[in-house]
């Protein structure tokens, strides 16, 4: 038998058994529309509905083995094992002979009227199956892979054969909306050209793909690769709690941006503290490479979150980007946009409170780096005042509220050299070593700039200045 404990044992001897408090509720669970029978009914642990292992893995095809000295669960489909170790939150993935992945449980399985019962939705999600929950009936809905490629006919996706053009947009947006990264099309007596059509015209979640088509007689197979742009299909991972579709590059952004988003984000934030945290944290771990900007050599990671977030270096796209993942996990709609400033550009759309805003994170991370540092003079702007952004694609959303503006909301804006004077006395007295403040009517070039001396003890001072946005960043020695 392969090495169904896959190196586990080393874990075994730390792990405290935990026990959630149980509900027992009228679960009914339903797998490729046939109702499941229980011998211990489903239960409802800290919102997750658990169920006994065997019946589920052996329900969905798969073997499953008991090391009741480990106190540990094994299920084996094909070349794919999970593991799951009672009171443990955590399900391991292997191939027989290593772990090759991991990913935290909302609730550790455990022992309950001598069954063991596991997290349903994981386990079945696991094995490439879709989950879905009826609050109202107190319903669960599995379909397995197999069973949805059953129904292709239904779909526009499988073996089908395709015979319009419509049928064939269908087809292949089924398929990127389960993000497959490899499917094929088969079609009969279409133009080559519809064959041949660019996907990112249908959906903007790709990064890049590429097609074969081969010619069997009458019928033409075409193949499709695709690459989706990171923060899109790590997106869904974690909306779904499902990361069987990602790579090993993509399974590293999902942990961590998942820990990022864990460590910095608290549930009693408001949206404006949340957007605040995750551009300050991209800023203060990465810096623009600006080498990569000049180079034909450059990688691929430094426009994506993996640059951004594992790296530490990347370009604008890496920041949008990974700006964008981090906001959309926060619970904040977020969106990249692409345009131009002087070169080819991406920055951000977020909502908060209701209204839209424009950020650039790349702008607001000084360049050469200087560590410790943030600017905020992109930060929640309107259409008008990003005019210097000039987007590719124009839309009905608007940006026009100016509550969430830094400056702003904060009160650091001043019209006055009295009232700058004012403000560098405050922040200094508050302990502020870097002091954002933002010019309105009046002239950052004829700032006297000797209060901030009189304010730090006659300490020196670093100021870097926006005069596109009225701008003055001062660093106290």
């Amino acid at each position: 038998m392969k090495k169904i404990i896959f190196l586990l044992a080393a874990v075994f001897m730390t792990i405290g058994l935990a026990t959630p408090s149980a509900a027992a509720t009228d679960i009914s669970v339903y797998l490729d529309g046939k109702k499941l029978s229980f011998d211990v009914p489903p239960q409802i642990i800290n919102n997750r509905a658990m169920v006994p292992f065997r019946v589920i893995s052996e329900s969905l095809g798969a073997k499953c083995h008991w090391i009741a000295e480990d106190k540990t669960v094994v299920l084996e489909k094909g070349n794919q094992m999970i593991g799951l170790i009672i009171g443990h939150s955590k399900i391991y993935f292997s191939d027989g002979n290593i772990i090759t992945n991991t990913y935290d449980l909302d609730v550790a399985p455990q022992i309950v009227k001598n069954r063991t019962l596991v997290p349903l939705r994981a386990v079945s999600q696991a094995f490439d199956s879709e989950v879905n929950w009826d609050d109202k009936t107190k319903t669960v809905d599995i379909k397995t892979s197999e069973y949805k490629q059953s129904l292709s006919k239904d779909t526009g996706s499988g073996s089908k054969i395709i015979t319009t053009a419509e049928e064939y947009k269908n087809a292949a947006i089924n398929n990127l909306n389960e993000f497959n990264k490899t499917f094929t099309i088969k079609t009969q007596g279409l133009d080559t050209q519809i064959i041949a059509q660019d996907l990112t015209e249908w959906d903007d979640r790709i990064f890049e793909h590429e097609f074969e088509i081969m010619k069997n007689g009458e019928y033409a197979e075409t193949t499709y690769k695709i690459v989706y742009k990171a923060a899109d299909i790590v997106y869904s991972a974690y909306k779904m709690k499902n990361i069987m579709k990602l790579n090993d590059k993509e399974i590293e952004i999902y942990n961590k941006a998942k820990s990022i988003v864990e460590s910095i984000i608290t549930p009693n934030m408001i949206d404006y503290e949340k957007e605040l945290k995750i551009h300050d944290y991209i800023i203060l771990n990465s810096q623009y490479d600006v080498e990569a900007q000049n180079s034909d050599n450059r990688s691929k990671d430094v426009f994506t979150p993996y640059g951004t977030l594992i790296n530490g270096v990347s370009v604008c796209y890496g920041y949008a980007e990974s700006f964008r993942l981090l906001a959309k996990m926060s619970g904040l709609e977020c969106e990249t946009i692409f345009g131009d400033t002087d070169v080819f550009h991406a920055w951000n759309r977020v909502k908060i409170d209701g209204d839209y805003y424009l950020v650039d994170v790349t702008y607001d991370d000084p360049t050469p780096d200087i560590k410790n540092n943030v600017v905020y003079a992109y930060f929640n702007l309107t259409d008008e005042q990003m005019r210097d952004h000039v987007p590719e694609k124009i839309d009905d959303i608007k940006c026009t509220a100016t509550k969430y503006n830094y400056f702003n909301y904060n009160k650091l804006n001043f019209s006055s050299q009295e009232e700058f004077e004012k403000l560098v006395e405050s922040e200094i007295a508050k302990g502020n070593k870097n002091i954002s403040l933002k010019a309105v009517n009046c002239n950052l070039d004829e700032l006297n700039l000797s209060a901030v001396y009189k304010y730090n003890g006659n300490l020196g001072f670093r100021k870097f200045t926006n005069p596109k946005q009225n701008t003055i960043l001062i660093i106290l020695e």
